[in-house]
């Protein structure tokens, strides 16, 4: 039973030590504290207690008492020191798993900065017998070849902008001299700042070269282990490198046939009969076979624009001292289907 002398004096200050371990008590009852609560009003409610507050601010100047007790409480009861048992006991199992966690997302780090940076780039891949127009983030743009596949981010940061390279590609780039544009392939570099150029560097080529349309660029390349610069290159000038003796040549250049492609167009210009094979076997998907080493003799011109693999045979075939057997697609034990397979040999005389 709540005694609302005991509630007086400790209002009034004059509380003792005892009436306040009462107070707590009450306090920590839910029962008692609704009584409180209810014989709390009147005391307050009466002449000589209006100047300290107002009817209806008694509920939050009672919680503002309970709030006080607990702060200046300082004699802990039985049960308390039982609670600060288990609150010790929860803190070191806290610790002690915090540590194993900490571990755990430690050896994650790696793992989280693959995914954002996975997350952070866009690839393109151009299958063969195809092209591909595409647009890279800061506006530039240009196209894929067959069998091509370009890596650039969603968003160029840092102090270049720098695009990965499989492949042959056509650049029309957007000026930033403050910010160079790069592409990079597995052997083969080039920095621009704003310019049109043409990037082969497929890996199963031994000669990788960059041709230049307008503008200004820097060609680099892997030699001895070490980025080097191998030049810069004006309008209508091509740098071929020879990746595996390190030797590369700038010269000028028929821009046309470097570039005809992105047009749909083949233009060869005495080129060897093995470089035509090459390109065909890329922008049909199929597999011309050379039986006859005295084809690579042979030089070839000609453009060939819109032509089906079919007619471009029947045309070699009249040009040139060459016939071919159609051996179709062979069926794989999985189901799917080779390239087609066509071998080349010389005419035979009648």
């Amino acid at each position: 039973m709540i005694d609302s002398k005991i509630l007086e004096r400790y209002l009034a200050g004059k509380g003792t030590r005892q009436d306040k371990e009462t107070l707590i008590d009450w306090f920590s009852s839910i029962s008692e504290e609704s009584s409180l609560r209810k014989r709390s009003f009147p005391i307050w409610n009466n002449p000589d207690s209006r100047s300290l507050l107002l009817e209806d601010r008694a509920e939050s100047l009672l919680d503002r008492i309970h709030h006080r007790i607990r702060l200046q409480e300082k004699p802990v009861r039985k049960e308390n020191k039982t609670i600060l048992r288990y609150i010790r006991l929860l803190s070191r199992v806290a610790a002690v798993l915090f540590i194993p966690l900490v571990i755990y997302l430690w050896t994650l780090r790696d793992y989280i900065y693959t995914a954002k940076s996975v997350l952070a780039s866009s690839e393109i891949y151009c299958p063969p017998g195809t092209r591909t127009m595409f647009y890279l983030p800061d506006g530039s743009q240009g196209w894929l070849n067959g069998g091509s596949t370009l890596k650039f981010p969603v968003e160029f940061k840092g102090k270049t902008r720098t695009v990965n390279l499989t492949g042959e590609a056509y650049f029309d780039v957007k000026c930033d001299p403050k910010k160079p544009f790069m592409v990079e392939g597995d052997h083969i570099k080039v920095k621009a700042y704003g310019t049109s150029f043409n990037v082969m560097s497929y890996p199963e080529e031994r000669i990788n070269e960059v041709t230049l349309v307008e503008g200004s660029i820097e060609v680099l390349a892997k030699k001895n282990g070490t980025i080097q610069s191998l030049g810069t290159l004006d309008p209508g000038q091509i740098c071929s490198y020879d990746r595996a003796s390190s030797i590369y040549n700038i010269s000028n250049a028929d821009i046309e046939k470097h570039i005809s492609w992105t047009s749909g167009r083949l233009v060869f210009k005495d080129d060897s009969f093995q470089d035509v094979v090459k390109k065909c076997n890329r922008w049909y998907n199929v597999n011309l076979v050379i039986k006859d080493k005295a084809l690579t003799e042979y030089t070839y011109v000609g453009t060939f624009h819109d032509e089906t693999l079919d007619e471009v045979l029947k045309l070699l075939s009249l040009t040139a001292p060459i016939e071919y057997k159609d051996l179709g697609r062979k069926r794989k034990d999985d189901g799917t289907f080779e390239k087609r397979k066509i071998e080349l040999s010389c005419k035979r005389k009648k």
